[in-house]
Order: structure tokens, then C-alpha cells, then sequence
């Protein structure tokens, strides 16, 4: 029967298997080929540089147990995604033969999207999670035809078909009280002391020489009228601090948001023309799928994806990165049958050099391309697809022509594929 797995246990089975990816080696189970394939690429780049990347995720908000939904994609008659969401603390440890080099602490809100089966009694084409050969999904319940393996619907579906992590600059109540008791206290303390022991000296300098109850009394009421106007100071203090913190923020941000602001608007409104049911979040995680791809692959000349001219991978010292939340649209262009898109990624991206790891902001600039007329398929799988011309399968990540008719194999029919592709 159809699995009822909910969000939030996919949810959180990827974000437990993301946290263990660097140490077992294992790509999240509950991913996607094309999403395992990207882990894949990466560990192996972390392998070779002797690097490990361990991230704890800790739930932050005022209701944990709800995860939000922020678009549904539908795929008629076939599959259902959506985009999910919850707000983390993540800290992440990047260490060097088992030495911390560099710790990265923030508050992000991690997307995923999550694609389900709408009809589980299909002959709709898939690619067996063991094998990757394509049969139909009833075939595989009863047993793959190329290496006989079985499958539940649960093996099946649901899966994360992409993720990605944008800044979360939002405090939760408990925080907020926290930092504001903290600004209210220093504030109290530092009034009543500051004020009480300045006005003592000046009454002693000036000669006067109260009784012992008349200077306690004295004492008690600078110390309340000190605590009261030192809190009252303290929290400007802390507004001027939050008021000084979103301005540095929005300085330091301004240089993609606007763009991306712009690219959220734009986008969707060009390619409603083409593809009525374009999802602008959904687009986002193809194209850091596809960067990601870009940046770990050490061979472009088998690789399906790319479709630009000759170069080598010039991005070897990296080692991770980090979407930042911001997209510039550089150019649009339909020519025949094919939809043209440039665009600037912002991220943050972390190299190993020497021993040590640090960390810079760079924008990667890349063009990519996709048949206008080919439909949606939530269950496209790049590591698997079938040839048109003699229905072979086999792996379009390492090979683009049909190994059995030799035939090229071009993506683009079927998915966005890349152009051009550099660092800015």
C-alpha cells in the first residue's frame, strides 16, 4: 500500500542522515539518485583532501513539531512535491585528520522537497533505487528485472528530491526574552553601582557626614533609582544594538537581495509562458543541484549535465558550499525549442589549502538550457535514463552516448542542463 510516511518523518530522517553523511560515508538513503549522486561527488572530493564535515542541527522556534509548507508542485496524475521547511541552528565543524580547523555556527531555515506517488497502481517508468535500470513501478514491487530486488512502497517513495538553506535572521521569543533580560540586568546593575558610588564620593567630597541610618537609607534609594534608570538604559542599549545589527546585516546582504528580490518576481513571470506550472523554489534547488555538481565532478567531458565547451575543473580546493540565499537573473531567451536562462548564484564557499580551511563569499555565474516542451517529471533521475532511440538504460552521468546503439544522449530534452559555467 501507498506509504504514509508523514513530512516530518522524512524530515527528520534526512536531516539524521545528512549528519552522519561525512562520517558512514553513505549518502541520505531517503534522498533521491540525483541528490545521492551530488553527496557522492562531494565526499569523495573531502576524502581525497583528508577532511571531515560534521553538522548538528538543533530545532529553533516557538513550535517545534510543525514543519511549514511553502509551495505544493504537482505532476498530474503522477506525483505530488512539496516544499517543506523548519528553522535550525546548525554548527558545523570542519576538521583535518580528526583537528577542528574551522567551526561555522548559524540559524538557517533548511527546505527540502519531498515527492510522493499520487497512484501507486501505474506503469509509470522509474529507476530501481538498486540498480538504477527503469522498468515500471508495479515491476518493481514484485522485483526488479535486472537484478531481482523487491521493493515496498516505502522503498519507493516518499523521497527528497532537493533541498536547500537560507539564512534565518528571525529571534524566537525565548531568545528575544533572553537577550533583552540580559541588556535589562547589566544595565540595572551597572546604574545602581555606577550611580550609587558616584553620588556617595560627591556627597563625602563635599563634607557631609550622615549617620550610619541616614546613609543606608541614602544607599537603598540610589541603589533602586540607579537599578531603575540603568534598565531603562540598558534596553535602548539593546535596541540600538538589534537596530545596528539588521543595518550591518542589510549592508552586508544588499549586494544579492535586491537582485534576488527582483529574480523572484521576474523569473516566474517569464516562465509562466513556457511552463504553467514553474516553481520558483523548486528552480532554486536545481540549480544548487547543479552547482553542486559542477563544482565536485572532476570529469566534464562524460558528464551529462554539461553541455558548454571543453574545461577543466578549476574548483578542486573546494570542499563545500553554501547558498546564500541570493539569485541575480542575467539574461532570459527562448530560440526554437529551447528556454535560455543566466544567472548569478550567491554562496559561501569553503576551500582546504595548505592544511587549513577557510571560508569566502563567491558568486558562481552560470547559463543553463531545457527543452520548452518537455513536462515535469518529479521522478527524472539523471543517474538513470532510458535512450530514445533503443530504450536502453544506463548512467547519464558518466556517459553521452547510449552505450548500447551509440546514440547521443541529450539531457536538455528532458532537464535543465549547463551551459557556461565559471566563478565570478
Amino acid at each position: 500500500m501507498l506509504s504514509n510516511t508523514s513530512n516530518e518523518e522524512v524530515y527528520n530522517r534526512f536531516v539524521y542522515e545528512i549528519s552522519q553523511w561525512s562520517h558512514t560515508g553513505n549518502s541520505p538513503i531517503i534522498a533521491s539518485l540525483d541528490l545521492r549522486y551530488a553527496f557522492d561527488l562531494q565526499r569523495k572530493r573531502i576524502e581525497s583532501k583528508g577532511v571531515t564535515i560534521d553538522s548538528v542541527y538543533n530545532l529553533r522556534g516557538e513550535h517545534l513539531d510543525n514543519i511549514g509548507i511553502a509551495r505544493s508542485v504537482n505532476d498530474p496524475g503522477k506525483y505530488k512535491s512539496q516544499i517543506v521547511y523548519r528553522s535550525y541552528e546548525n554548527i558545523t565543524d570542519y576538521r583535518i585528520n580528526n583537528k577542528r580547523k574551522l567551526r561555522k555556527k548559524d540559524t538557517q531555515i533548511l527546505y527540502l522537497m519531498i515527492t510522493r506517488l499520487e497512484n501507486q497502481n501505474t506503469n509509470f517508468s522509474y529507476c530501481c533505487p538498486n540498480c538504477g535500470a527503469i522498468s515500471d513501478i508495479r515491476t518493481l514491487l514484485t522485483g526488479c528485472p535486472s537484478c531481482g530486488t523487491k521493493f515496498i512502497m516505502s522503498d519507493l517513495f516518499p523521497k527528497v528530491t532537493n533541498f536547500f538553506v537560507l539564512p534565518d535572521y528571525a529571534e524566537t521569543k525565548k531568545s528575544l526574552s533572553h537577550k533583552i533580560s540580559i541588556w535589562l540586568v547589566a544595565g540595572a546593575f551597572i546604574g545602581a553601582v555606577g550611580f550609587t558610588v558616584y553620588s556617595l564620593a560627591a556627597n563625602f567630597s563635599n563634607g557631609n557626614n550622615p549617620d550610619l541610618t541616614n546613609l543606608l537609607t541614602d544607599i537603598f534609594f540610589r541603589i533602586i533609582g540607579g537599578a531603575f534608570y540603568g534598565a531603562i538604559a540598558g534596553y535602548l542599549g539593546w535596541a540600538i544594538s538589534k537596530i545596528g545589527s539588521l543595518v550591518v546585516n542589510a549592508a552586508k546582504n544588499m549586494p544579492y537581495l535586491a537582485p534576488n528580490l527582483k529574480a523572484q518576481k521576474r523569473l516566474p513571470e517569464l516562465m509562466s509562458a513556457i511552463d504553467n506550472n514553474f516553481s520558483y523554489e523548486y528552480f532554486v534547488g536545481e540549480i544548487i543541484s547543479l552547482l553542486k555538481i559542477m563544482i565536485f565532478c572532476d570529469d566534464y567531458q562524460n558528464l551529462a549535465i554539461y553541455e558548454g565547451p571543453p574545461m577543466q575543473n578549476t574548483f578542486k580546493d573546494i570542499i563545500d558550499v553554501q547558498y546564500k540565499g541570493g539569485i541575480k537573473l542575467n539574461s532570459f531567451e527562448t530560440k526554437g525549442l529551447y528556454c535560455y536562462v543566466g544567472l548569478t548564484v550567491y554562496t559561501d564557499v569553503f576551500y582546504e589549502k595548505a592544511g587549513k580551511i577557510s571560508q569566502k563569499a563567491k558568486p558562481f555565474t552560470m547559463t543553463v538550457c531545457r527543452n520548452i516542451n518537455s513536462l515535469k517529471n518529479s521522478n527524472f533521475s539523471i543517474k538513470r535514463v532510458e535512450c530514445k532511440s533503443c530504450g536502453g538504460s544506463f548512467d547519464a552521468t558518466r556517459e553521452h552516448n547510449c552505450p548500447y546503439c551509440g546514440n547521443a544522449y541529450n539531457l536538455g530534452d528532458d532537464d535543465w542542463v549547463v551551459l557556461e559555467f565559471s566563478q565570478s
